[in-house]
């Protein structure tokens, strides 16, 4: 029993030193900074543009065992809104010797993970990072000024000492003012725990700056000012220019795109010259199915145009709608639709499983299970319309194709920024990317309008306007129409109207494809009043003309839905800077942690 007891002890203390090993292993902040100090040299160019080359000299005390590869240093790319110009020359030890690093860019910084992946560090290492960069001075209406965070205040470890000599070639240090300022804390303080010397030798002045035990998020900041005119403002460098540029990115490819597709438009996209003036008609057309008239008139096949021929079938006494309750229907095949045209044919054969009489399908059951019926048959009278002379184009085929590159181009612009701001930075990279997205929306607005219709097709679709304005001018205009001159050349007898039951029914299917059903139905909403309609079951007891078009609009969606395909959804993160005389307001700095 006891030696039991002591080998479920001695596992009990195993099981919580592995515990606290791996507690150790993955704790990678926990190191210290023994030294940083920045040695920054202030030059300016043939045309007085500021530069700054600077060399950091990190020593790190890390622990003795394994959990650090390395560190990561992230340095600011922009200060007020101005490109550094940021560039990593090397990454050293203390001899001189190159030490791996990545870099990528994060939040406006160049983030620099430096160590190897497969070796871990401990004890004292030295770090050496050579940079350079532009536009480190912030012009004012008296002076110019150089206003930096040496270690920056996005550090979790403690700094034992930091330290700053600000290199001056002896032409700037003539300028340079001397109500020098230093700042310590964290963002904000106005702490100066901090000291700062000068120093000549024969060619610089050099400016030291020092503090010593920063905590966590603690930088030191260094302000000196010089003479107004100093330096020169690069004004390619500048916030403005930046917002130019930003313009240029997000704006130059979609007017190219636009140009592009302006230039298809005039082409092949417009539409031939139809009638002057739109005449009311009152006929169907002939020699046309209402998928055909629909697809003329909206330039593609709508949705609407197989329910509007299914209604069409039903007052034809074909088919028999039956309302089993709120948007639920069956369809009711009650005549051998084997001398219909056809697209009537096509259609009844979409909805149905057979063609034998009494069959029938619950619309319920039909649902997301048509798209590709329905994408077979729009193709189909696409092409039958450009080879019939209707449509310059086929739509389907070639004019397609704009929409899926559009699509795809939306996607991509989309996509961009996640894939390409490690290299070049989240902001370009949604910028790229939203002028990416802008150009396929563009493309897709074009798509929209490119279909173009032949002469040919311009005199049907005049005269489905025309039975459109007939469809929707008020009742009394409608009848005078009936018996004018024009009119009687149309109608039989003008002195009469002609059954409103026959004369609404027949025009419904092409008021449902041109989105005026209700306005049509408003003329007729004493239709059914004493008797509802054969080829229409629903509630008898409240059945009126009104519930009819009420049932119908619930009918068009509920048909509409079963030719398109199930929905999908797809799903998908350093910094420093400030303004003011305190600390972590400068340009620079940054931050750090271990990795």
């Amino acid at each position: 029993m006891y030696k039991k007891a002591l080998s479920l002890l001695a596992i009990t203390l195993l099981v919580l030193l592995f515990f606290v090993s791996q507690a150790h292993a993955v704790d990678t902040t926990n190191f210290v900074i023994k030294s940083f100090v920045a040695d920054y040299y202030l030059s300016r160019d043939s045309k007085n543009h500021p530069h700054m080359q600077i060399n950091e000299t990190i020593v790190a005390e890390f622990p003795e065992f394994d959990q650090n590869h390395g560190f990561l240093r992230a340095i600011p790319a922009t200060y007020k809104g101005t490109n550094l110009n940021l560039k990593i020359n090397s990454v050293k030890d203390e001899q001189g010797n190159p030490i791996q690093y990545k870099t990528k860019k994060q939040n406006d910084n160049l983030v620099l993970k430096i160590g190897n992946p497969d070796t871990y560090v401990s004890g004292l290492k030295t770090y050496k990072i050579d940079y350079s960069l532009s536009n480190p001075i912030t012009f004012y209406p008296n002076h110019d000024e150089l206003y930096w965070d040496v270690n920056g205040d996005q550090w979790p470890q403690v700094f034992n000492e930091v330290q700053a000599n600000i290199h001056i070639p002896k032409d700037i240090a003539a300028n340079l003012k001397t109500n020098k300022k230093c700042f310590t804390g964290s963002f904000g303080s106005t702490a100066t725990n901090c000291t700062i010397k000068t120093l000549s030798d024969a060619n610089s002045q050099i400016v030291t700056v020092s503090a010593k035990n920063l905590q966590p998020n603690e930088t030191l900041t260094y302000l000196l000012g010089f003479s107004q005119g100093t330096f020169k403002k690069d004004f390619f460098a500048s916030s403005a220019f930046q917002k130019i540029r930003y313009a240029i990115i997000v704006f130059s490819l979609p007017l190219v795109v636009t140009l592009f597709m302006l230039i298809q438009w005039l082409r092949y996209g417009r539409d031939a010259k139809g009638r002057t003036t739109i005449i009311p008609q009152y006929q169907r057309p002939t020699n046309f199915s209402i998928a055909e008239c629909a697809f003329i008139y909206k330039e593609k096949l709508p949705k609407n145009a197989l329910s509007a021929t299914i209604i069409d079938l039903a007052i034809k006494r074909y088919i028999n709608i039956v309302e089993t309750s709120k948007n639920s229907y069956k369809l009711v095949l009650i005549k051998n639709p084997n001398d219909l045209a056809s697209d009537e044919q096509k259609i009844i054969k979409m909805h149905f499983n057979s063609t034998d009489v009494n069959t029938e399908v619950y619309l319920s059951s039909l649902k997301y299970k048509m798209a590709s019926q329905y994408s077979d048959f729009s193709n189909e009278i696409s092409k039958r319309m450009q080879q019939n002379g209707y449509f310059k184009k086929d739509v389907s085929g070639k004019l397609a194709k704009y929409s899926v590159i559009g699509s795809f181009v939306v996607g991509a612009g989309i996509l961009v920024p996640f894939f390409v701001y490690d290299f070049i930075g989240i902001i370009t990279g949604i910028l790229i990317g939203t002028s990416i997205g802008i150009s396929g929306i563009v493309i897709l607005i074009f798509n929209k309008i490119m279909p173009a219709r032949t002469i040919q097709g311009a005199e049907v679709n005049d005269y489905l306007l025309g039975l459109k304005q007939y469809m929707t001018v008020a009742e009394k205009d409608r009848i005078a129409y009936m018996q004018s001159p024009e009119g009687a050349k149309q109608f039989n007898d003008p002195t009469k109207a002609e059954n409103p039951v026959h004369l609404y029914e027949k025009l419904l299917p092409f008021a449902i494809i041109m989105g005026v059903e209700m306005q049509w139905s408003n003329q007729f909403k004493d239709l059914y009043i004493n008797q509802q309609p054969d080829w229409y079951q629903g509630d008898t007891a409240n059945f009126s003309n009104a519930y009819m078009i009420s049932s119908l609009s619930n009918f068009n969606s509920v048909t509409a839905s079963n030719f398109q395909s199930p929905s999908s959804s797809d799903g998908s993160g350093f910094s420093g800077g400030g303004d003011g005389g305190f600390s972590g307001g400068g340009g620079g700095g940054g931050g750090g942690d271990g990795w």
